[in-house]
């Protein structure tokens, strides 16, 4: 039995202290950004887990949100569906989706998605005569906004589990890049997609749910009253009625063909408004307004539990933050738990009065002590006073990307211009060049090279007392208009200094991202855009169009004090401004216009990288791999180098074709590439002597990879500097044919049709093409549940005449040579191995507890069914009934049993085991006296005498000579005793029990004659005592910090309803779990004034339009903890409707040629008329609401005469209002809750 790899899934918390060295900072050459993670636990069962974690990744914008762990961090926890979305959602069907007369429909509805396919632009290049664009645009303006023309975008992220997928013109699931997946789409009656279920070719199957419900809907804003939206036109139009759909999905269930199973759980409901302005000025103007604003209201949960077969971990979150993580087990509900504490940083800047959450630090809780964690500090904020002067989620101080610049006064960005530009897409410029004219600049959007860093995790302190320090720097990139190095991008890391905290000498690791000539190595994927090409003259945004944000860099070096240098050199296909390779094609826009024709602007013409700046061909799979590392010593010598050469997929790569337009029509068709991805075909791994300068000589190693036609690496060679060549031959379920009806091809088709089909049959091994080896493994479905496992492994003997396993005909046919070696007679429920078998016969097995995930008792040459076993741990099936009270006072474990002379332990049903003699052993311990009894069949006793004086151990050998097959047992005692460990089992066999937390791992080991050994763990689940058979100390284990854990109560508290959903004058609710330590005070502030609860508990409300200051201070003897949030209350406008003049009844309905009524929607609240836009609707029929108009004034004078006649007896008016109130929490004047009144006019 492989007793260590079972030992291995016994501890399923990975405490941060554990994993301390490898929780370092770490930088992603591609990108230079500085990333680390932080785990926490491992939830798992079977062969499947689902890691729990924190992630960081620098990159900071001053518009830039905060991640679930605060700014720059996320929880790595679960998975989702999410959908990119591309004109209108693929899945809506507007008279089903919506409200029954909606026309709008997406991509998936009827035959719409082959509709971009079969437009063919006729329109030729010149601009002086628009009639041969007629034709096309006659097209595009039968699309209209109602029918969507452009395929979503869905990405998946799941334990094990990331990709892209796309549906093509048939509707059917594409993966980008390729992936051997299946994914089946469920869609509801609404037609909306419900779930997605993702299964791996190794049969683990991913669902997902419905989560983030979006319902969108777009309004004009700051444009006078009456005038139309000019630019960006399309997403307006398509929402400018409500469109719901799901923007996510959510994990909730990972399961395993072996039986393995994991469960997510979701609640914490949150509501938000989440508006998107749209932000156009005429070129020439410096002054921008939002031309019209996207709302989405989204309704979703926050991901509260995940379960796997003995363990949880249960999430708390304040708002939208994560408070805490807590693990516990099933078997003894030990919980331990992860405590994040926030800074609460509210800018200092005069701009922007709100508030960020900023991760400083993370400590494990264990029985109310607080062990030091991992704190944080970062560049520009002061998290000790909670000020920065970053001006967070405000239009000023940025640079042209959004980062920091402390001297930026204006949105403007610059824009240089010429009519000779040298490439397509350099007509405008952010960066001046000859013959480029400056045509619109505020000059304070530069890059401010010692500021743009700042909101950046700048240093992460150990537990230990070590850290990790980040200089960052700016990014550049090559710009080769002007052959130069042109600062922009945001920061990307410089250096990372390491301390160990243990007096040892600290390093630093340096970074460069140069070509060899010495300029910078960045390139664009897309360049920043700001230009936006109309039929007329042009306008800006000063937000960045470009349909990605992606500088990357084709060549870094990573210097490390004293020990040289690594230079790495990636592949870049398809950076800006390359037009086309092979399969890349940059997206050409063109303009599409009707007599009469609409005179085109300076400038404007077909052509790459234009407006609308839609993707280009997707060329991730292929862009940002590896083509050399070169290994250098400190004094520059080449020792080491690794070429990469890559292969595509064999499978034919396919486009779908998706089309974009604007107004009047300015249009692109594009290609996104799917069913292809760019894999290793071989890596060359060159050494040179260290000695010598010639670097012609090198020990060289090739490893080459080939592709089945199932995509999956059925060939590995490895050829060395002498010429051999090693061969592995991998032949794979999906490889074999599905015609053969013995058991062996039938299981294998099996594996096929379950999505198995990545599982591996048989692996050969060659040398010069002589075969020296092979594995084979034989299936069997006989272990319940259907499930096709493995049981039997062969070796490859005789490879005489030789050839690979394949199904012929009707049967199964392998190579003469190969015998068994491992046999699988039984499995777990969760697909653990119970019985095994190895070529000489011999049994080793297993009994497995704590529901189902560790074994805690080793057998050799005996099955679990040939004995009896039982510790009175928790979670164990099978073992025997007894009647008596479990004690915690145990031998090993945490469990044992009390029984009196009227209590028993007994089973029936006991498979008879080899040999003559059976062997009984049981720890005991008991006050007085005692003679232990054990019945077979309800025999004659076989008696054990016990002394009184403490645990002792008890064995007896009892003659099984007369029982030749299943019998019973049955343990008496003549007294009260304690009882553990109690066994019987054939005597040539043998034992390990195995005493085990699953929070931490192995508390006792005891062989078959009761010798045992003990091992205790500390708080933070360190060993920290070992024990010998009597529990005498043999080895103690210390740990020391800087600062030692302290008794101090957690004052993180949660508050509901969540901070973007609390409304003035509504309660609030603000609460903390109540601690464990006794003499805890609580004392709760509101803008420094003490509160009446000194509970765990504050109910408040909040009435003024200002910052709330909320604050808790928990107090021990040891010290106080204080945690303290910002809370802005929203300010809901509310309205009603007032009827000026003539009442709700007309008398004359259709009679008059005139009757004007004079309507008022009375607003309260938030109300400022220049930030309140009205969209008046009226309904007759109960069959759709048509506009009337939009920023009317107010009140409304609608004619009733024509809406009221007809036959018509009566008629709906509507007015949906949409304020835009200052809120403290984004700092912008935002949307709050819309508001709809309505009433219904009537004839007399």
């Amino acid at each position: 039995m492989n007793r260590i790899l079972y030992l291995l899934g016994a501890c399923g918390f990975l405490f941060l202290h554990h994993v301390a060295a490898q929780s370092t900072v770490q930088v992603m050459p591609l990108t230079g950004t500085a990333t680390t993670q932080l785990p926490i636990a491992t939830i798992k069962s079977g062969n499947i887990a689902a890691p729990v974690s924190l992630i960081y990744g620098s990159g900071f914008k001053v518009n830039d949100g905060e991640g679930t762990a605060g700014v720059g961090w996320m929880l790595n926890a679960g998975g989702a569906v999410r959908r990119e979305l591309r004109g209108l959602p693929d899945d809506y069907v507007g008279s089903v989706s919506e409200d029954g007369y909606n026309t709008k429909n997406g991509w998936l509805h009827s035959d719409l998605a082959e509709h971009p396919y079969e437009f063919t632009p006729s329109a030729d290049e010149s601009f002086g005569d628009c009639t041969d664009e007629a034709a096309d645009w006659a097209v595009l303006n039968g699309f209209g906004y109602t029918d969507d023309t452009e395929a979503d975008i869905f990405s998946f992220n799941a334990p094990g589990l990331s990709g892209q997928f796309i549906f093509n013109k048939e509707k059917l699931v594409r993966t980008i890049p390729y992936q051997d997946l299946r994914i089946d789409v469920t869609r509801g009656t609404d037609g909306l997609i419900s779930q997605v279920v993702i299964t791996n070719n190794l049969g683990i199957q991913y669902t997902f749910s419905a989560g983030d419900k979006v319902t969108a809907q777009t309004y004009t804003w700051d444009i006078a009253p009456g005038s139309s939206v000019l630019n960006i036109t399309t997403p307006f139009l398509q929402y400018l009625t409500p469109t719901t759909f799901y923007q996510s999905w959510y994990l909730t269930q990972m399961t395993s063909p072996s039986g393995g199973s994991i469960s997510f759980g979701y609640g914490n409901d949150f509501l938000q408004h989440n508006p998107s302005f749209t932000r156009v000025s005429t070129l020439g103007s410096s002054v921008v307004d939002s031309t019209y604003v996207t709302v989405n209201k989204t309704t979703g949960k926050s991901l509260l539990t995940i379960t796997g077969s003995n363990l949880t971990a249960t999430f708390s979150w304040s708002g939208s933050v994560l408070n805490s993580v807590s693990v516990s087990d099933a078997s003894y509900s030990q919980v331990e738990r992860i405590n994040l504490k926030y800074a609460y940083v509210r800018s200092s800047a005069s701009q922007s009065t709100v508030t960020r959450n900023f991760l400083v630090g993370v400590y494990k809780d264990v029985n109310c002590k607080v062990y030091p964690g991992y704190k944080f500090e970062y560049h520009g904020v002061n998290t000790v006073n909670g000020t920065s002067d970053i001006p967070f989620n405000t239009d000023l101080k940025q640079d042209l990307l959004g980062y920091y610049n402390a001297s930026g006064t204006s949105h403007v960005p610059d824009i240089y211009y010429t009519t000779e530009p040298a490439g397509d897409g350099e007509i405008y410029r952010i960066a001046p060049a000859t013959d480029y004219s400056l045509m619109l600049s505020a000059a304070s959007r530069g890059v401010d090279t010692s500021k743009v860093y700042y909101g950046n995790l700048k240093k992460m302190i150990f537990p230990e007392g070590g850290y990790n320090l980040i200089t960052y720097e700016s990014s550049d990139y090559y710009d080769s208009l002007t052959n130069s190095t042109i600062l922009g991008g945001g920061p990307r890391v410089r250096k990372v200094k390491t301390t160990a905290g243990d007096g040892s000498q600290p390093f630093t690791i340096r970074y460069r991202y140069r070509l060899e000539d010495g300029t910078s190595s960045g390139q664009w994927t897309y360049r920043p855009m700001f230009v936006i090409r109309t039929l007329g003259y042009p306008a800006w945004s000063p937000d960045n169009l470009a349909p990605e944000e992606r500088l990357l860099y084709s060549r870094v070096e990573t210097l490390t004090d004293g020990k040289g240098k690594i230079v790495q050199e990636f592949r870049m296909p398809g950076m800006y401004p390359k037009l086309h390779s092979g399969d890349f094609q940059a997206s050409y826009a063109r303009i599409a216009r009707v007599y009469p024709c609409v005179s085109l602007g300076s400038g404007n013409k077909n052509g790459y990288y234009h407006y609308p700046y839609v993707p280009n061909t997707n060329y991730d799979f292929e862009r940002g791999l590896p083509k050399r590392v070169s290994f250098y010593t400190a004094g520059g010598k080449l020792v080491q180098r690794k070429l990469y050469q890559y292969q595509r997929t064999t499978l034919t790569a396919e486009s779908v074709v998706s089309l974009r337009f604007d107004y009047g029509f300015i249009y692109t068709k594009y290609n996104v590439l799917c069913n292809v991805d760019k894999v290793v075909l071989s890596e060359t791994t060159k050494i040179y002597d260290q000695i010598s300068s010639d670097t012609t000589k090198a020990i060289q190693t090739v490893n080459a990879y080939t592709l089945s036609a199932a995509q999956m690496i059925n060939k590995v060679d490895v050829t060395n500097s002498d010429g051999i060549v090693s061969t592995q031959l991998i032949k794979y379920a999906k490889d074999y044919a599905s015609g053969g009806s013995d058991t062996q091809s039938t299981l294998i088709y099996g594996l096929v049709t379950n999505n198995q089909h990545g599982t591996p049959v048989e692996i050969v091994s060659k040398q010069d093409d002589v075969v020296t080896g092979g594995l084979l493994t034989i299936f069997s479905n006989s272990f319940g549940g259907g499930r096709i496992l493995p049981a039997q492994q062969q070796a490859l003997g005789s490879t005489a005449s030789f050839s690979q396993s394949t199904v012929s005909g009707s049967a199964f046919v392998a190579s003469s040579g190969y015998y068994p070696v491992r046999y699988f007679d039984e499995y777990s429920s969760a697909g653990l191995p119970v019985v095994q078998r190895d070529r000489s016969r011999n049994i080793s097995s297993a009994v497995i507890g704590h529901n189902g995930t560790i074994p805690v008792l080793e057998i050799s040459n005996a099955l679990p069914s040939q004995l009896v076993f039982i510790d009175f741990e928790p979670g164990i099936s099978g073992g025997p009934s007894y009647t008596g009270t479990l004690s915690t006072d145990a031998w090993s474990g945490k469990k044992s049993l009390s029984m009196t002379s009227s209590n028993s332990i007994t089973k029936s049903s006991i498979a008879r085991g080899t040999g003559v003699y059976y062997r009984f052993s049981a720890w005991v311990k008991g006050a007085s006296n005692a003679t232990v009894s054990v019945s077979i069949n309800s025999g004659t006793a076989n008696t054990v005498s016990y002394t009184s004086s403490g645990w002792k151990y008890i064995e007896k050998r009892i003659d099984m000579s007369a029982i030749s097959s299943a019998f019973s047992f049955s343990l008496t005692s003549s007294a009260t005793i304690l009882i553990d460990n109690v066994l019987f089992y054939p005597e040539t066999a043998d034992v390990k029990v195995h005493a085990l937390e699953p929070m931490n791992g192995e508390t006792a080991t005891m062989d078959s004659r009761g010798m045992t050994s003990f091992q205790e763990y500390d708080d933070m689940g360190r060993p920290s005592i070992i024990r010998n058979q009597d529990k005498d100390i043999v080895a103690i284990k210390k740990y020391h910090y800087k600062n030692p854990g302290l008794l101090i109560a957690n004052s993180n508290f949660t508050f509901s309803p969540a901070r973007n959903s609390i409304w003035r004058g509504t309660s609030v609710t603000f609460s903390i779990e109540e601690s464990c330590l006794t003499g805890v005070t609580y004392a709760w502030y509101v803008d420094g004034a003490v509160q009446g609860s000194t509970s765990s508990t504050l109910v408040t409300s909040f009435t003024e339009n200002k910052d709330y200051q909320v604050k808790l201070s928990a107090t021990t003897s040891a010290g106080t903890s204080i945690t303290e949030v910002t809370i802005h209350p929203l300010y809901r406008i509310t309205s009603t409707f007032e009827i000026l003049n003539g009442g709700i009844v007309s008398s004359n309905c259709g009679a008059l040629s005139s009757d004007p009524r004079e309507i008022n929607a009375a607003i309260t609240g938030c109300y400022d008329p220049d930030r309140t836009t009205l969209h008046w609707y009226y309904m007759v029929g109960a069959t759709k609401y048509e506009l009337v108009t939009i920023n009317a004034n107010n009140p409304l004078v609608i004619d009733l005469a024509a809406i009221l006649s007809g036959g018509v007896s009566s008629a709906e008016i509507k007015c949906d209002i949409i304020a835009r109130c200052y809120n403290h929490a984004t700092g912008n004047y935002d949307v709050a809750e819309m508001v709809t009144v309505s009433e219904t006019f009537y004839c007399e």
